[in-house]
C-alpha cells in the first residue's frame, strides 16, 4: 500500500481527463519555455546562424542549462500526476475486485442453498411416491376385504384374516411414512 503523503492526498480526486488536461499544459509550457528562451538567446545575442563551432557550443550550454532543469521539473510533476493517477485507478480495481469477489460469494451461498432445496425436494417427491404406492396398495387390499365380506359364497376364513391383516399392516406402514 502506498504511504499517505501530502501530494498523495492531493491527487486522490484526479481522474483521467483532468490529468489529461494537466499533461497537455505540461507540454505546452514546455514548448512555450522553449521558444521564450530561443528568443531571448537571439535577443540578446543576434539571430543570425554562426558558422564557428565554440557559438554553437555556447549556444548549447546555455540552453541546455536553462532548460534541462526547466524540462526536468515539468517531467517529474507530470510523473508524480501520472503515479497519483496509477495509485488511485489500482485503489478503485482493488475495490471493485473485493466487490466482485462478495458477489461471486453471495452467488455460490444461493447456489449452495438451491442446491440442498432441490434435495429436499427430491426427497420430499421420494417419500410421496411411496406413500402413495402404499396408498394404492391399501386401496386394493381393501377392495379384497370388501368383496369377501360381501361374497355370499362361503368365506375362507384364513385368507380372510391374511388380507385384513395385510390391509391393517399397510395402513400401519402408510401412517409411518406419513409421520417421517
Amino acid at each position: 500500500m502506498l504511504k499517505k503523503t501530502p501530494v498523495l492526498d492531493l491527487l486522490k480526486d484526479i481522474d483521467t481527463e483532468k490529468l489529461s488536461v494537466l499533461l497537455i499544459w505540461i507540454i505546452f509550457s514546455a514548448v512555450a519555455i522553449l521558444l521564450l528562451t530561443a528568443a531571448f538567446y537571439s535577443l540578446q545575442f543576434g539571430s543570425s546562424l554562426s558558422t564557428d563551432h565554440t557559438r554553437w557550443s555556447e549556444f548549447g550550454s546555455f540552453f541546455g542549462g536553462l532548460l534541462g532543469p526547466v524540462l526536468n521539473l515539468l517531467a517529474l510533476v507530470a510523473l508524480v500526476f501520472t503515479v497519483g493517477l496509477q495509485a488511485h485507478q489500482l485503489r478503485y480495481a482493488k475495490h471493485e475486485l473485493k466487490m466482485f469477489t462478495e458477489q461471486l460469494e453471495r452467488a455460490a451461498d444461493a447456489q449452495e442453498s438451491a442446491a440442498q432445496v432441490f434435495e429436499e425436494q427430491a426427497e420430499i417427491s421420494k417419500r410421496a411416491a411411496s406413500i402413495a404406492t402404499l396408498a394404492e396398495a391399501f386401496k386394493i387390499i381393501s377392495e379384497v376385504v370388501h368383496q369377501y365380506q360381501e361374497s355370499i359364497q362361503a368365506i375362507d376364513s384364513e385368507k380372510y384374516e391374511q388380507a385384513v391383516s395385510e390391509k391393517e399392516r399397510l395402513a400401519g406402514e402408510i401412517l409411518r411414512r406419513v409421520q417421517e
